[in-house]
């Protein structure tokens, strides 16, 4: 595959760009300080958007899982 890829390469030309030619400078020196923050602002309530639907998720099943064996320890408790 790679190398039936690798004439499109040089003819397309796309192919020439650089890794950084599209973005320019746009996340590099003291302007992207405020694009750096913003990122780890958006990956960081992402972070936490996920933690609690997990934990929202699992936390009614362990209630009813809890709930349940406390009704069958009480039914054990009560047949003779």
């Amino acid at each position: 595959m790679l190398v039936a890829l690798a004439p499109a390469r040089q003819v397309h030309h796309l192919g020439a760009v650089s890794s950084g030619g599209v973005t320019g400078g746009y996340f590099t020196g003291r302007e992207s300080i405020s694009v750096w923050l913003w990122l780890g602002v958006l990956l960081l309530s992402v972070m936490i958007d996920v933690r609690l639907s997990v934990l929202f998720s699992y936390h009614p099943m362990t209630i009813l899982g809890a709930a349940a064996a406390f009704e069958a320890r009480e039914l054990r408790k009560t047949q003779p």
